[in-house]
């Protein structure tokens, strides 16, 4: 224990996760919303997984601290991590339940649950929060409508654990479900070194006046941020003196631009900036191998800086003379860290992106490829910062071509996260830093499409697998395209964040029966083979929650309704049919297809296109193998390496 207050009134532990949630907290006012959301809980779950697979569950890892409140020996508030701490119970509340299901020893289930919940109720004790936690605990779901922020974010954080554990636990969040079983066995292993060798460091106050203190040093005097501060001293110190209070000002008005943006952004675009730039090499793909410039980096760029410039081996970084320094702020940081506002501009706002033609950028962000920020900036010169043009042009064709890569590996499962991509992204970035000229750029990208394993033509059928959010975002894309290419308007926002995937068919094996008396080759041999034809992609559609609802029980067509007009969808295909504003579902019913309807720029579009839609008045196993092969298709259209082109033409 290291003692850091002469009265005893602070101190500082590390404890494992066993030992802190062994005991009951309650949380302070100003820490009371929960605010994680998908990509927080998705890196958790990263850092947890890669830490335990490298290490096999045998080396310890810290996850930060945490400050306590102990003012009476009868409650502990948490002053700060209770975001940690939250995410870690549901963490726990998951493997909890899915200990219980793989009916592992009661011990074993006992020694888990203990860390959630005790006599006194949740030890993680928030009254507003006790309903959801309850119900994710004995059933694994909660429905939020209507809910606080914090339960909407619990609830969604907890859909993600659930739909995402066993693919990192597997080392792919994109491992197919029938692989899933082997990553589920090393749960209790998992389980036993999470509780075990996983550390926080646990600074207790206790006063409350002394609890604030630390929690207003900690989070408002910007610890996060010390490497950009040191590094800003650095590059003063040693610029013209008559300069640095100019640079100065250009250093913190830019720094409050990128703060704009979110907490710590003005960091990520720090190293985003340097590793597009500078870095020379990247850690090996081994174990225990050393971080090298990518890596040091992302975790001490001051110093790296620093280091370079003193070592003279990078010739950008050669700094010979104050001006240099100077440079390196007015012109450098200044270029590069604008575009890098202008990426998470775009990345946040699909209007912003759709005005300024960079939806790819906000495409790739809504699958947390967090890498494209610095693989965007690479191939941009400073010396292009009068020509808007050109650093539009490379934007766009470096942003089409990781639109088309994540697609690609999305349709073949393959993982887009970031320890998966990481090597990749670094070799690309290495071939596009020189490409002052747009032509070779464009070879480079178009040469890199050709050469990729995953292509549209997988022979294995793409659909749901403990991928939800990837498919909705590809259904999304296809609905949106078709309703942009047969006239309307973008709305691409409205399908990724307010409409959930349909199944054409009803979860009913035995309203199927009618297949078994088809040909031998439209029959379903089992009930298994039947949800594997349900959950392809060919078999889905985007409806709104309400809609989705509705109908997920009903039949695809009731031929004793087929000649009864109603106001009510009796059956799915009379609801698909009356979704004018969604092409995808709209196309299976006869009359988008009729002349002289609303729909004649939809049959317009599927003639210039060529796709094969058509009209589906039955949806059997054929007709699922038909959409299927149209998506597929459809998806060749989308995500046509000839898109990279398109930018050219801007020039």
């Amino acid at each position: 224990m290291n003692k850091v207050d002469a009265r005893g009134k602070v101190e500082a532990k590390a404890v494992n996760i066993c030992g802190l949630l062994k005991e009951r907290y309650s949380i302070e006012y100003y820490q009371r919303e929960y605010r994680w959301e998908e990509k927080h809980i998705t890196d958790l779950l990263e850092d947890l997984t890669e830490k335990f697979l490298n290490s096999e569950g045998k080396d310890h890892y810290f996850l930060g601290s945490i400050i306590i409140n102990k003012e009476n020996s009868q409650q502990q508030f948490i002053i700060d991590g209770q975001q940690r701490l939250t995410s870690l119970t549901l963490l726990l509340i998951y493997i909890y339940r899915t200990l219980e299901d793989q009916k592992a020893p009661q011990e074993e289930i006992d020694k888990i649950d203990k860390l959630i919940y005790s006599k006194e109720g949740f030890n993680l004790n928030v009254d507003t929060r006790n309903e959801c936690m309850e119900a994710l605990r004995r059933r694994g779901d909660f429905d939020p409508e209507g809910a606080p922020e914090s339960i909407a974010n619990i609830v969604e954080c907890y859909n993600t654990i659930k739909n995402e554990f066993l693919g990192h636990l597997a080392g792919d969040p994109n491992t197919p479900s029938d692989e899933l079983d082997r990553a589920a066995e090393a749960l209790p292993k998992f389980a036993e070194w999470l509780i075990e060798r996983v550390y926080l460091v646990q600074i207790t106050a206790h006063s409350g006046t002394d609890a604030y203190t630390i929690f207003e040093t900690m989070n408002d005097r910007g610890v996060n941020l010390a490497p950009a501060e040191m590094l800003k001293g650095y590059l003063l110190t040693n610029s013209p003196e008559i300069r640095r209070q100019g640079l100065n000002k250009t250093w913190k008005d830019l720094i409050s631009e990128l703060k704009s943006i979110g907490p710590g952004e003005d960091a990520e675009a720090i190293k985003a900036w340097l590793r597009s730039q500078h870095a020379q090499d990247t850690r090996k793909r081994k174990k225990d191998a050393d971080p090298l410039d990518f890596e040091r980096i992302g975790t001490e760029f001051h110093r790296w800086v620093s280091d370079k410039v003193e070592d003279k081996k990078i010739k950008e970084l050669r700094f010979t003379e104050e001006a240099h320094f100077a440079d390196f702020i007015s012109v450098d940081f200044k270029f590069y860290g604008k575009r890098y506002k202008f990426i998470r501009d775009a990345a946040k706002d699909f209007n912003f992106a759709k005005d300024n033609e960079v939806e790819a950028i906000h495409y790739n962000a809504c699958n947390n490829f967090t890498l494209q920020r610095t693989v965007l900036l690479a191939p941009l010169r400073k010396e292009e910062e009068t020509n808007k043009a050109i650093i539009l042009c490379k934007l766009r064709i470096v942003s089409s071509y990781l639109d088309i890569l994540i697609a690609r590996r999305i349709w073949n499962y393959k993982s887009t996260a970031y320890n998966t991509m990481q090597y990749n992204m670094f070799s690309l970035i290495q071939d596009i830093r020189p490409c002052e000229n747009i032509d070779r750029l464009l070879d480079i990208l178009t040469q890199r499409l050709s050469d990729m394993e995953e292509t549209f033509d997988s022979l294995e059928p793409f659909g749901l697998r403990r991928n939800t959010p990837r498919v909705r975002y590809l259904l999304a894309r296809m609905t949106d395209y078709v309703e942009t290419k047969s006239g309307g308007k973008s709305r691409y926002d409205d399908y990724i964040t307010t409409h959930e995937v349909e199944h054409i068919w009803a979860n009913k094996f035995k309203e199927h029966g009618h297949e078994n008396e088809l040909k031998d080759e439209n029959k379903f041999k089992d009930e298994q083979e039947f949800h594997a034809y349900r959950n392809r992609i060919g078999g889905l559609l985007l409806l709104r929650k309400d809609k989705n609802s509705s109908l997920k029980d009903k039949p695809y067509k009731d031929i004793n309704l087929r000649d009864e007009p109603s106001d009510e969808d009796k059956d799915k295909l009379t609801a698909y049919s009356r979704q004018s504003d969604n092409p995808l579902a709209y196309s299976l019913g006869e009359a988008a297809y009729k002349k002289g309807t609303a729909h004649s720029r939809f049959q317009q579009f599927r003639e210039r296109s060529k796709l094969e839609f058509k009209p589906h008045p039955e949806f059997k196993k054929k007709d699922l193998d038909e959409r299927q092969k149209l998506y597929r298709e459809l998806c060749k259209q989308i995500w046509n390496p000839e898109n990279l082109k398109k930018p050219l033409e801007k020039l």
